[in-house]
């Protein structure tokens, strides 16, 4: 089941953190509007293909 979106001022928004080995925060990627199987497949695809730390 993919996530469910936030409610933003712009309407249902969600977003995707990576954080490095000390748990900080390195990126923020957001998708406005309504996110569905394929967001949440893409997301998991950008995230197997960064580089390890």
């Amino acid at each position: 089941m993919p996530p469910r979106p936030f409610q933003a001022a712009h309407g249902p928004t969600s977003a995707l953190e990576l954080d490095d080995e000390d748990g900080r925060c390195v990126a923020v990627i957001t998708q406005f509007g309504m996110v569905g199987k394929d967001v949440h497949a893409a997301w998991e695809h950008l995230a197997a293909s960064l580089p390890d730390a």
